[in-house]
Formats: structure tokens, sequence, C-alpha cells
């Protein structure tokens, strides 16, 4: 069991533990690592743009009501409102 021990840790040293091949290791790490920031930080904006959106389309609609546009007893506006 020790000969098997030592013939594994000598492999894992001479194949993984190579300069080169930490840093191609550590490179992807890295990679996937900023390509998963990046997918985050276009979905918050993506986020903040949608809320944005909605505060918006708000706004109007409130402007509406408050101008007499709309009126809240309105069927259509109480269906756009569920949905």
């Amino acid at each position: 069991m020790d000969k098997l021990d030592t013939v594994v840790a000598d492999h894992i040293e001479h194949r993984l533990l190579q300069p080169s091949v930490s840093r191609k290791i550590l490179s992807s790490v890295l990679h996937r690592r900023e390509e998963r920031a990046e997918r985050r930080t276009t979905h918050i904006a993506e986020l903040r743009k949608r809320a944005s959106e909605a505060d918006a389309k708000l706004k109007r609609l409130y402007d509406a009501i408050e101008n007499g546009i709309a009126e809240l007893a309105d069927p259509m506006l109480k269906a756009a409102l569920r949905s």
C-alpha cells in the first residue's frame, strides 16, 4: 500500500504540480470566473432596466388616473393591472 501511495503521489506531483499545468488550470479557473461575473453584471443591468421600465409605466398610469384619462373602474385598466 505504501508503494502504491508513493506511485500515486509521484504521478500527481509530476503531472499536476508542474508550473505550466498549474498556470493552465489557474488561467482556466480565472477565465470562467470572469465569464460568470460578466453574466451577472449583464443580468443585473437587465433587471435594473426592467425595474426602471416598470416604474415609468406606473408613473404614466398614476398620471393618467390623476388627469382623468383613465378610470379605476375601467375594465380594460383592471385587466391590464392583473397581467
